[in-house]
């Protein structure tokens, strides 16, 4: 909902105002009246959103060879979130159909789509790779704002995240929350592709070059006043899921086929319980 319409008290025409911009001082264009005007206090109507969906597309999607599979009724197929995901104008994620209610603040939606672009703008286009990953890593901004009523978490941990995901994560895929921190263990992962794609006689130097980048986003994270916690999240994992689609063949019953592509993500929690950061993913096989 980032705009509504208002009407104008002097000619009854109907205009389009902007919600996330604050107060604003408003002419009506067909008969110039003028009127100070101030956004709602509460945004409640966000419909679903593909643009916001796109990214996803990756883990919520069959490709056309299980295509068929997509008529049988179930979520999990070959992909770690529901076929039914949809994500909201708000970045609320839920099931097609659920009831979702929002009652969004429009400076705390402004705040997380600021700070997604933000964080989206530390690596997008200038890293390729990393975290483990088998093919390319696209950057998307990533932010889902919270309901004036949300409870204010402390801290980011499986539990939000599987909250804040609408249930669309695969229950038994593993969520694993880590410091956004050099000593923890996807730093690791950030550090072999670096020196796995150095080549050279400045390798040392390109190592680091790629390390900066990384680095960079760590900073920025743990400089942002808005954030009470930040964290990386790896949801799912090839290993895990195969051996669970392994056991399961043999009742036919949950995901029948491993995926491949795995979502990854850098969060921040803001004070009013909103996440913003970073979307990307890996591919194992």
């Amino acid at each position: 909902m980032d705009s509504i319409i208002e009407t104008c008290p002097g000619c009854a025409r109907r205009l389009r105002v902007p919600t996330l911009r604050g107060p604003l001082a408003l002419t009506c264009p067909s008969c110039r009246r003028s009127w100070d005007w101030s956004p709602p206090e509460s945004l409640t109507q966000f419909e679903p959103d593909p643009a916001r969906l796109e990214p996803f597309k990756p883990f919520t999607t069959l490709g056309d060879s299980f295509a068929n599979y997509a008529a049988s009724g179930e979520e999990w197929i070959r992909q770690v979130l529901s076929l039914r995901t949809v994500v909201y104008g708000s970045g609320r994620i839920a099931r097609e159909g659920d009831v979702v209610r929002h009652d969004v603040a429009p400076a705390e939606l402004a705040l997380c789509r600021r700070l997604a672009d933000e964080a989206r703008d530390r690596l997008h286009g200038k890293v390729d790779g990393g975290l483990g990953t088998e093919g390319h890593m696209p950057f998307d901004a990533f932010s889902i704002a919270a309901n004036r009523d949300d409870p204010r978490p402390a801290r980011i941990d499986e539990g939000l995240i599987r909250e804040r995901f609408g249930g669309t994560i695969y229950p038994p895929a593993a969520i694993d929350v880590q410091p956004l921190s050099e000593d923890a263990k996807w730093w690791s992962q950030v550090r072999m592709c670096a020196r796995e794609s150095a080549y050279g006689k400045d390798r040392a130097r390109a190592i680091e070059a790629f390390l900066d980048v990384w680095r960079n986003l760590l900073r920025w994270f743990h400089d942002q006043p808005e954030f009470v916690d930040a964290a990386y999240v790896a949801i799912g994992d090839f290993d895990r899921i195969d051996a669970l689609v392994i056991k399961r063949r043999k009742d036919e019953s949950g995901m029948k086929f491993t995926p491949s592509v795995y979502p990854r993500l850098f969060l921040g929690l803001t004070r009013n319980g909103s996440l913003a950061g970073v979307v990307t993913h890996v591919v194992q096989t």
